[in-house]
């Protein structure tokens, strides 16, 4: 079993593709698992089975004879059928045109055309059947989620003799179990310093309460992570080098998350700060000068549960009346996204953007507001040219909730393709915890390198500064309160 760690952006999918063409042709079946069906219907995966000339090496004797069947079963439908239905449609006598004649007769026809549309479907499924059964016997590559491989009945019977996993970082044990149990080889592609696996807390739950408390990590952990650690180097390989983010951004990502061993690929260096307010292509507006820059939340289930960050949501608007000032085509072509870690955020960041629309303030932005606003994990695997990345927390106690998870501020910050400008509170982001092995401290610790990288870069600005200093927009709002205090 080999493993692929694919960090962000170094095309993974693509790495993939590579892989099935550099296979040798004396490989007969190749299962390709995918976390999700979005993936599966990609037109590169399929095209690239479907052209590979090894793949399609089929016969046309053996297609004729396949079609020949198929004829047959269709003639078979129409030889007795028809005549049989069609002779009860006659009404002898003088009755033939009675009311009650031509109810019997629109009954009958009824039922023809029933039965007609019955043997049109058997046609159509006999014939869907024969083709996959012709497609399945010619071609080399067969894409199915982890458990569609098993579930569904044409694969079960079907001998592989490679598997290769994609998205295998956010996969959990008995999951990833089902695929690899197909093949006697396996290539796992994944990355598991990006989002980690989904799991619900009644499930964390149940496993404490029966005992197992020790085998969580089987489901707070991909599988990849735990054979990663264990897997010799020689089967291990890294995709190093990343064509998307400007260089300043893969450069911190690099020191903070992988080592230095994270690289930007040739032209990154070159690219340019997106607007004229903004000094580089990451830039950190820091609120921690504004007195009521705190978060709001209230308390549900036992827990404080975060509702909103007002002075982030206000700050996050004006960036878009900025940035649509210099470059209204950015709405246009859908390449802002605003990416934000609390669901509850998400919802008040785009009730924040409607209210100003309806004051006539961003009449450039026509993205849909699903789209341009939300969550972390929701916009793993995509990408935009600009992104805006508020972080929310902001405390007098320094908490970060599960922004200690920083596989999140990985994933957020490599959305970027052009220009990437965060918005938070220093003060709470990197006040040390005093507690032993605090959840947060390997959060805090990038968040330190995270602001010295800006600094050095003059791009950590203060939001009270900005707000004040920059160009107002003809239809601008009210000033933030206490921007100048």
């Amino acid at each position: 079993m080999s493993k692929l760690q694919s960090p962000p952006a170094p095309a993974g999918l693509k790495t993939i593709l590579k892989i099935l063409f550099w296979i040798p042709a004396v490989i007969t079946k190749i299962k390709l698992a995918l976390n999700s069906h979005k993936v599966i219907k990609n037109k590169k995966v399929l095209n690239t089975a479907l052209t590979r000339e090894q793949t399609l090496n089929m016969q046309l004797e053996q297609l004729h004879e396949k079609l020949s069947g198929l004829h047959a079963k269709r003639d078979s439908f129409f030889s007795d059928r028809p005549t049989d239905l069609v002779s009860g449609l006659a009404i002898p006598g003088p009755d033939c045109f009675s009311t009650q004649a031509v109810k019997t007769l629109k009954n009958k026809l009824d039922e023809l055309q029933s039965d007609i549309e019955g043997w049109f479907n058997e046609l159509r499924s006999a014939r869907q059947e024969a083709l996959y059964d012709l497609l399945f016997d010619h071609v080399n590559v067969v894409g199915a989620t982890c458990i569609g491989i098993n579930t569904q009945k044409r694969f079960r019977d079907m001998k592989f003799d490679i598997v290769i996993v994609d998205e295998s970082g956010q996969i959990q044990a008995h999951n990833l179990i089902v695929p690899l149990s197909r093949a006697p080889k396996a290539i796992l592609v994944g990355d598991h310093k990006q989002l980690p696996p989904v799991v619900q807390d009644e499930i964390l739950e149940e496993i404490e309460s029966r005992g197992a408390g020790h085998l969580s990590h089987l489901y707070r952990n991909s599988w990849f992570e735990e054979l990663w650690h264990i897997t010799p180097e020689h089967k291990k390989i890294m995709l190093d080098t990343q064509f998307r983010c400007p260089a300043v951004i893969s450069d911190f990502v690099s020191e903070a998350f992988y080592n230095n061993r994270y690289f930007a690929g040739k032209g990154m260096e070159s690219k340019a700060p997106l607007f004229s307010f903004t000094p580089s292509p990451m830039v950190f507006i820091d609120t921690c000068s504004i007195p009521n820059r705190y978060e709001s939340s209230v308390h549900q289930d036992g827990r404080n549960v975060v509702q909103d960050n007002k002075t982030e949501t206000e700050l996050v608007i004006m960036l878009l009346e900025q940035a649509l000032a210099e470059h209204p085509d950015l709405s246009q072509r859908r390449e802002i996204g605003i990416i934000v870690p609390y669901a509850n955020h998400v919802k008040k960041i785009q009730q924040g953007i409607e209210k100003a629309q309806r004051k006539n303030r961003l009449k450039q932005l026509t993205t849909p507001l699903q789209e341009l606003v939300a969550s972390v994990d929701s916009f793993q695997g995509q990408e935009r040219d600009f992104i805006i990345f508020p972080l929310t927390r902001s405390n007098p106690k320094g908490s970060v909730g599960f922004l200690a998870d920083w596989r999140r501020l990985n994933v957020a910050q490599t959305r970027a393709k052009r220009q990437l400008i965060m918005i938070g509170d220093s003060s709470t982001l990197t006040l040390p915890n005093n507690r032993k092995q605090a959840p947060d401290t390997e959060f805090k610790q990038a968040m330190r390198t995270l602001l010295k990288r800006c600094k050095e870069h003059n791009a950590l600005l203060d939001a009270a500064k900005w707000i004040s200093s920059r160009p107002a927009p003809a239809s601008q709002a009210p000033e933030m309160k206490g921007a100048h205090s």
